[in-house]
């Protein structure tokens, strides 16, 4: 035992060995899952690799298509990643892959620099690696900006940390860092808001250490993080003035996904039950992101036990000024999570996405604590967890709607049956046609843009449409001029029975054909619109 003690505390003397081994593991858990297409390919994602395509053609998007609460960073990352290995889904998820290493490097290098400890480096990267299901989906599919606000988010602390570190030395202030920090800063903002859940604390920790120092050092360094940002920004602050105007600031605070009908308070209210209920659970992985169900009970107070005792001893260890600093930072990191989630729309969703920057502080916690522990039932209780993290993501690979992002049932679209439905509606001519959400886009990046639909169905039981869903209206005109159309819908019977209806009472015939989870009415006797059929409700969304 002693021997293999000495060899694990040599390994940890060299930072880089125990880095590559982490990013190995990481890459190895995602190609897996890559490899065995135990992710689903979802229509946000459609739409970034469809905004990548176009950027190659000459667009230059601002924004996501239809949301100008995130940025199109992930879009232009992307086209790049297709220039260089071509179109492909796996190529939008190498992307993602690597913000999420370089996140993990950031966090690695922070540990390190702020408590001195290669090994509590070791174990809080290794924890944001062999991490609940929740982290492993939104840190390998994309949808839109979320790596980039981890990744940019991440780098705003470790710049906090090495200057702050610098600072405790006197080495002077590096205002080099502070304009990096100023550039992230401003970046997430326009890429993802929801970087600001980290960029804002580490900002405030450094103003409140350089007003005590020296006020004019204050305002100089204040100048540069204000010019920066403003640099970073500079897409946001165009589409501000000279496009959207006041729109970017209300999609900020959630203005896209305002659906609920109750009072400001009473939403309100309704969230703070829900981070109650659904942060821990996904977080802790006790739950995945696309249910509300616990799977595994029996190892939940295992799980609970765990996380309690970490919190103990982190907090019980006595901590220099820069850790109590930086320590300041993770907290305000929660702390900050929990506003943005209670006081705006965002609170609406309870899958799991918005709740990501929490496992930030949660794995440094962790790290940190079983670096200074020795005893036995942490390490016992440690090794359970991963376990229980990875047969937790084998689980959910092998079994349907496997690792999807999609927390509401009817847009679990199975998708293992896409490529059949693409040969299907190209043997027979049909390339424009009606579809929801969740089906228009994935065929027409994965046809090559041959096959155009529109979102112009409800996917909504109850065939409640927004507009919103028109994510691009050009495929909509396309669809519009077409003198042959085709109805795609996906696990709506009211739907169904509403376009049947419509079609009869039109004297309109068609075939009918089932492809999985696709029901297609195609070779349509004459064009029709989904508002002449009178099938949904429009709302003003």
């Amino acid at each position: 035992m002693n021997k293999f003690s000495l060899y694990f505390n040599k390994f940890f003397q060299h930072k880089w060995l125990s880095l590559l081994l982490i990013l190995f593991i990481m890459i190895l858990i995602r190609s897996i899952l890559l490899i065995n297409e135990s992710i689903p390919f979802n229509s946000d994602e459609a739409i970034v690799g469809l905004m990548a395509k176009h950027i190659l053609l000459g667009e230059r998007p601002v924004f996501f298509y239809g949301q100008a609460y995130m940025g199109s960073l992930d879009a232009y990352l992307v086209a790049f990643g297709f220039a260089v290995l071509g179109k492909h889904i796996w190529v939008i998820r190498i992307v993602q892959i690597i913000l999420y290493s370089l996140t993990l490097s950031f966090i690695y290098f922070t540990v390190n620099i702020v408590f001195e400890n290669l090994k509590a480096a070791f174990f809080t990267a290794l924890i944001m690696v062999v991490a609940p299901v929740n982290v492993i989906l939104y840190t390998t599919a994309s949808l839109g900006g979320y790596g980039e606000a981890l990744f940019l988010g991440c780098a705003a602390i470790l710049i906090t940390s090495v200057l702050l570190k610098q600072a405790k030395k006197s080495e002077g202030s590096n205002y080099f860092l502070f304009f990096l920090l100023g550039l992230a800063t401003g970046l997430g903002i326009w890429a993802n808001a929801l970087s600001m859940i980290f960029t804002i604390p580490c900002i405030l920790v450094l103003l409140l250490h350089e007003i005590r120092q020296s006020p004019k050092m204050f305002f100089v360094v204040s100048g540069i993080l204000f010019i920066s940002a403003s640099l970073g920004s500079v897409f946001w602050w165009y589409s501000l003035i000279f496009s959207k105007g006041i729109t970017v600031i209300q999609e900020i605070t959630g203005s896209a996904v305002s659906v609920e009908q109750t009072s400001y308070l009473q939403q309100c209210f309704s969230h703070i039950i829900s981070f109650i209920l659904f942060a821990p659970t996904v977080l802790f992985g006790l739950r995945y992101p696309w249910s509300v169900e616990i799977f595994w009970i029996f190892a939940a107070p295992f799980i609970l036990i765990f996380w309690g005792l970490i919190v103990f001893l982190y907090f019980h260890k006595t901590k220099s000024a820069l850790e109590k600093q930086v320590t300041w930072i993770l907290l305000s990191v929660i702390v900050m999570n929990f506003i943005g989630f209670v006081f705006t729309s965002f609170g609406v969703d309870p899958s799991g996405r918005y709740f990501l920057p929490i496992y930030i502080p949660l794995s440094v916690i962790a790290g940190v604590a079983l670096a200074n522990t020795s005893k036995t039932p942490v390490f016992f209780l440690f090794i359970l967890v991963i376990f229980y993290h990875f047969f937790g993501m084998l689980n959910a690979a092998k079994t349907p709607p496997f690792i999807t992002t999609q927390f509401y049932q009817p847009a679990q679209v199975d998708h293992r049956s896409i490529n059949v439905l693409i040969d299907f509606l190209e043997a027979n001519n049909e390339n424009r046609g009606y579809g929801n959400y969740w089906t228009a886009y994935p065929v027409a990046f994965l046809s090559g843009e041959s096959i155009i639909i529109t979102p112009a169905l409800p996917y909504h039981p109850d065939l409640k449409y927004s507009r919103r869903d028109n994510r691009y209206p050009a495929y909509h005109d396309v669809v519009l001029e077409s003198s042959k159309v085709f109805y795609l819908t996906t696990k709506n019977p009211p739907l169904d029975r509403a376009l049947i209806q419509g079609f009869e009472e039109n004297d309109i015939v068609y075939d009918y054909n089932e492809i999985g989870d696709y029901h297609v009415f195609y070779n349509l006797s004459k064009v029709i619109t989904p508002e002449q059929l009178g099938i949904y409700e429009f709302t003003s969304k």
